[in-house]
């Protein structure tokens, strides 16, 4: 296991973590996709949303922004009040072992 997964990991337990404590959301999804760019990992609530721009005051988003980066990775938020969110975290290819990656046909 490389020092990737961990921080994975990590990302996909506070998003989840943040749906079901914040959001109040009733359907969650987790996706991993192999892209011609890497790896996207995306999270996806029908939950309560938020402005993005807004300071929440806890550290949890700030946290996965800080361990995309610590990986290479880039974490976008997309949300707005009444719309759900959605995480996504992209991995460049570059810093995944080929092998490590799904096939898709």
């Amino acid at each position: 296991i490389s020092t990737v997964e961990p921080q994975i990991y990590a990302i996909i337990q506070e998003a989840l973590n943040n749906a079901l404590r914040h959001a109040a959301a009733t359907v969650i999804t987790v996706a991993l996709r192999r892209i011609s760019e890497g790896l996207l990992v995306e999270i996806r609530d029908n939950g309560r949303g938020f402005e993005v721009t807004e300071r929440t005051g806890g550290i949890g988003l700030s946290t996965m922004h800080e361990r995309a980066e610590a990986i290479g990775g880039h974490l976008s938020i997309i949300s707005a009040r009444g719309q759900g969110t959605s995480v996504r975290l992209l991995l460049p290819i570059r810093l995944l072992d080929p092998s490590d990656l799904p096939v898709t046909r």
